[in-house]
């Protein structure tokens, strides 16, 4: 004959400690129970022999501030070359500057000095005055080296680099997806597939918005030999009012006495002040024995890749698991 047991009967067998026992057997298990239902596909390798692109296109490409650490031209030749060149409204200042140098001696007592007579000066306007000279100036650089050389380089916008083909496109160790997928109603143990083979594979259209990488690119270098820079036409070049001072050697008359003297000595002093220097008709060409490049920095951002029918050819997918 059965025997009724009660609801608070049944209560009062559960104590404490089986209690605890259950809710760590159901930690344990809720980890194999999650695993039960996320899954991930893994792929080991996938391979595609050969591909083409029927049209690649990039909405921009930013390089950004292009730095090359040093930029060294050899062996430079330059020619610059003037049908005019002259200095406009030249005006010179001549000064005469006067000293006397005295001296006697009279046996018991001796003495000299120098004193300043003052200056005379007279002014002219020569007006303009043709420099030859300048017509054909002939330089040689041997070497030449700038260190930090920085340009900012604008944007490229909307290249159309027409068709691509690539070879040997390989992916190593894939995850789908990277954070496993769930299943519900269904139940799935695992999945394994050696190789699987497909002749063909192809795709209307792929695009990355935007392609940026983590560092700067870096170009070790680059030597460039015997460039020529063909005669190429500068406009007029004109500078501003400038001077010029040129001292002659001094001139003098000497009296000697006997027992006193003196020396009259004149310096003269040429004060040029020219308007401005003007140079017409400037041809310069140059001829460089060659330029070396070092390490150019360059920083890229690619936005709106486009790649528009994608076929790959001979893809093979290796040791697909679940």
């Amino acid at each position: 004959m059965p025997i009724p047991v009660s609801v608070d009967a049944l209560h009062a067998l559960a104590t404490n400690d089986q209690v605890a026992t259950a809710l760590d057997s159901l930690r344990q298990h809720l980890p194999q129970l999650f695993d039960a239902l996320v899954k991930k596909i893994n792929v080991e390798q996938i391979l595609a022999e050969s591909g083409t692109v029927g049209q690649v296109t990039v909405g921009q490409v930013a390089v950004g501030n292009v730095v090359v650490d040093s930029l060294t031209l050899h062996n430079t030749q330059a020619n610059l070359k003037s049908g005019n060149a002259y200095l406009e409204n030249v005006g010179i200042t001549i000064e005469l500057k006067f000293k006397l140098h005295w001296w006697y001696d009279i046996g018991i007592y001796s003495d000299s000095g120098d004193e300043n007579l003052g200056s005379l000066s007279f002014a002219m306007n020569v007006g303009n005055v043709a420099v030859p000279s300048l017509a054909n100036i002939q330089m040689t650089i041997p070497s030449v080296t700038v260190n930090n050389v920085a340009a900012q380089v604008n944007p490229l916008q909307n290249l159309d680099l027409g068709g691509a083909a690539f070879n040997k496109l390989k992916v190593l160790k894939t995850t789908l997806p990277a954070a496993g997928f769930g299943l519900t109603g269904m139940a799935l143990g695992s999945l394994g597939l050696s190789a699987l083979g497909v002749p063909d594979v192809a795709s209307e259209q792929a695009s990355i918005d935007e392609f940026k990488p983590n560092q700067t690119v870096v170009l070790p270098g680059a030597s460039l030999g015997s460039v020529s820079i063909p005669s190429t036409s500068i406009p007029d070049v004109q500078s501003g009012a400038f001077g010029l001072d040129a001292q002659a050697s001094s001139r003098g008359i000497k009296v000697d006495f006997g027992i006193f003297g003196f020396t009259f000595t004149v310096t003269p002093v040429v004060h040029m002040h020219i308007g401005a220097m003007t140079l017409h008709d400037l041809g310069l060409s140059a001829d460089v024995g060659s330029i070396d490049v070092q390490n150019i920095h360059v920083p890229l951002d690619v936005k709106g890749i486009t790649l528009k029918t994608l076929k790959l050819h001979n893809l093979t997918v290796t040791d697909v698991s679940l």
